[in-house]
């Protein structure tokens, strides 16, 4: 897909799905952004149709309403890049290669490294060409007659779309967008299901896909029962033979399970803990065995039962892999745990120090969500970026 329909996609797309405006509703909050000018529902539609904005004042006002409606600035950069692209593609179509990504011979391949790329921590090098290409595979597979053969291009455009339905959901994930991920993660396991019926390759079953949109929509808003949901998910990856993706959902229902779960919840969650500890010493691996640890570590944290978290904490640094994403999970824990030792102080130097970490990760659910303790800490004072 060229820059300029690219750009309309993914306008229509953000304005449609993502940040639930009208076209009138979106044509007054730019016109607002701009200092009062008059923007309309036909301009909207223009830039939907691949029409750049017309001059600096629309476009920044249309990147201040992206702002507000949860776009990162490293996604502003990536429609700046597109809108710019796009006022080439209008003048100088030459320039523009006219193939679509949906008919490249390994159109899957393609999609299966960007997804492994954004679920990375890296984020989207082009959040505007990841919707268009999603789009252009949706669109593809509506238009096909028959359903795709085994072996068939069209069966690798059906991969191809869930492999980037997976990416966009990651993408929103990373970036605060929790019910956007959910969603994307839900329709990428009915579209896997549809297709090619229990998995499109082992780590992306229907079953995995379901319990990652049932952690991106606990993340959206936890609650007890959503706690008590992913006890049930871990549960039946364990009976699957699944047994670390069943301790990443252990582990994730023992994080809030302290904010959101009564004295019985806590007790299952500790109950589930232990039973899996005990198992892993007996038949897990390492990893298996550092997550349950975590996940007692999180419900000690919160029963401010201290020499047993710092146990628990201790034995997770021990058999968790060494790299990044570990040394910023653990900076997050020791903050945690110093909080419910009431030293606030030794709390906000230990989010400090692993804020840059998850910065050059690129992670931003662990920025996220360091940024907020510090500013909680810091009495409400914004964390720079």
């Amino acid at each position: 897909m060229n820059p300029a329909p690219a750009l309309g996609t993914f306008l229509k797309h953000w304005r449609s799905q993502w940040a639930g405006l009208t076209q009138a509703q979106l044509a007054m909050a730019v016109g607002a952004a701009s200092g009062g000018r008059r923007i309309t529902e036909r301009v909207v539609r223009r830039w939907e149709e691949g029409q750049p904005p017309a001059d600096t004042e629309e476009l920044e006002g249309l990147l201040v309403v992206m702002r507000r409606h949860g776009l990162t600035e490293p996604e502003i950069g990536h429609v700046r890049r597109a809108i710019f692209a796009a006022c080439l593609d209008r003048h100088y179509p030459e320039l523009f290669a006219s193939e679509e990504f949906a008919e490249l011979p390994d159109v899957d391949e393609e999609a299966r490294e960007e997804c492994l790329r954004v679920m990375s921590g890296f984020g989207a090098q082009d959040i505007v060409g990841l919707v268009a290409r999603q789009d252009e595979l949706a669109r593809a597979g509506r238009e096909r007659l028959t359903p795709a053969g085994r072996g068939t291009h069209a069966r690798r455009q059906d991969a191809a779309q869930a492999y980037l339905g997976i990416a966009l959901a990651y993408q929103h994930f990373g970036r605060g967008r929790s019910a956007l991920a959910a969603a994307r993660c839900d329709a990428a396991a009915d579209l896997v299901t549809t297709h090619f019926g229990e998995a499109l390759e082992p780590m992306f079953s229907a079953h995995n896909l379901a319990d990652r949109a049932l952690i991106f929509g606990f993340k959206a808003a936890p609650s007890a029962t959503a706690i008590r949901a992913l006890l049930a998910a871990a549960e039946a990856a364990r009976a699957r033979g699944d047994d670390p993706w069943g301790g990443s959902l252990l582990c994730e229902a023992a994080c809030y399970c302290g904010q959101f779960g009564d004295a019985a919840l806590r007790a299952e969650v500790r109950s589930a803990a232990r039973d899996r500890i005990a198992i892993c010493r007996e038949h897990g691996s390492p990893v298996t065995l550092g997550q349950a640890h975590r996940s007692e570590f999180w419900m000690a944290c919160a029963d401010r039962r201290l020499a047993e978290a710092e146990h628990h904490l201790a034995l997770y640094d021990q058999y968790a892999p060494s790299d990044i994403l570990h040394e910023v999970a653990l900076g997050l824990c020791r903050g945690k745990l110093a909080l419910a030792a009431d030293t606030p102080g030794e709390a906000e130097e230990l989010f400090e120090a692993a804020l840059p970490l998850a910065r050059r990760l690129g992670y931003g659910y662990y920025e996220r969500l360091l940024a907020a303790h510090l500013q909680r800490l810091r009495g409400g004072r914004r964390v720079p970026s």
